[in-house]
């Protein structure tokens, strides 16, 4: 079954200009018979509740960083209740969005008199075409341009969660509301996006990601790391996070790679702190990590392996320190 692009109800029927780009990654070779529907403002905020979508304004990263900070600098003596402690304060900062797009993988089976077959992706193109439009004015590219870009980016981000959905079993939606689980969820979502446009795209996409909340920008120091293997990155990524990481599984491949690819750097250091120290440098934390990290993690070894959950929630904070 081929993918589908369905418009519900939206004004915007964008199909004949987008059909054929937004099937061009890798992300849809994998959930290609999930369709896409095309809905309305109203509509989306009923599917997808502002609620849903809160984020962490980039206006916050400030007074995030000192939290933070202090944190790692004094973790204090109980390490899950100061990760707890650390991450209520962090959904404090949390405030609501509208959403563009949104991956859900059960709901109502008609929506304004159409079947809709689910799993399925939602997408608004008003919202993006009012992004288009600013977008349009500030890089001097014609808006339809913008568009075109916007929307396939916006539709690779849901494919790569209904990927993690798939992979994962539903692990990745049903831990979905966890902070550190959302924080790594969308990096990879928009990693992906960022790795499957042109060029071109890439601009339009990174001048969005400057008006979304702070935890859609943590993937800017992954296009260092990844050198260039963008699509190979994201989808090693992908596919380590939801078939291993996320179950708090230990990823076969380590027992037998070494060295890993810079990307793998990332899920490789809960197996050996010699690489989470080379994760350290490429991120340009290495006195930092012989400062603070260091003796941190130690602390959060038993046995001599890091514990895969609570590596996964000093990571989310350390991405959200990087990203903006």
């Amino acid at each position: 079954m081929t993918g589908l692009l369905v418009n519900i109800n939206s004004s915007i029927n964008p199909e004949g200009i987008v059909k054929g780009e937004y099937t061009d990654s890798w992300v849809y070779s994998y959930v290609h018979d999930i369709p896409v529907y095309l809905v309305d403002p109203d509509t989306m905020d009923k599917i997808c509740p502002p609620e849903w979508s809160s984020g962490i304004p980039l206006e916050k990263k400030k007074g995030l960083d000192e939290i933070i900070d202090s944190f790692l600098n004094a973790p204090g003596e109980d390490i899950d209740e100061e990760l707890d402690r650390v991450f209520r304060r962090i959904k404090e900062f949390r405030r609501t969005f509208v959403c563009d797009g949104v991956f859900i993988d059960q709901g109502p089976g008609y929506i304004d008199d159409h079947s809709v077959k689910y799993p399925a992706v939602f997408v608004t193109p008003e919202r993006i075409h009012e992004s288009s439009t600013k977008i349009s004015r500030d890089t001097g590219y014609d808006v339809e341009t913008v568009f075109r870009g916007l929307m396939k980016s916006a539709i690779t981000h849901e494919y790569t969660h209904a990927f993690n959905w798939k992979l994962s079993n539903g692990v990745n939606t049903r831990r979905y509301s966890e902070e550190h689980v959302k924080i790594i969820e969308e990096l990879i979502a928009q990693l992906t996006s960022y790795s499957n446009l042109s060029v071109m795209y890439r601009v339009f996409f990174t001048k969005k990601s400057t008006s979304q909340p702070l935890e859609y920008n943590t993937w800017k120091p992954f296009t260092a790391l990844c050198r260039g293997f963008y699509s190979q990155c994201s989808y090693d990524l992908a596919y380590l996070w939801s078939k291993y990481m996320i179950r708090n599984k230990k990823p076969p491949i380590f027992e037998a790679i070494s060295p890993l690819p810079p990307i793998l750097l990332l899920l490789s250091a809960p197996i050996d702190p010699f690489i989470l120290h080379e994760l350290s440098v490429v991120f340009g934390y290495h006195r930092f990590f012989h400062r603070v990290i260091e003796p941190f993690i130690v602390r959060l070894y038993r046995g001599g392996r890091l514990d895969v959950e609570k590596y996964l929630k000093v990571l989310a904070l350390l991405l959200l320190e990087r990203a903006g």
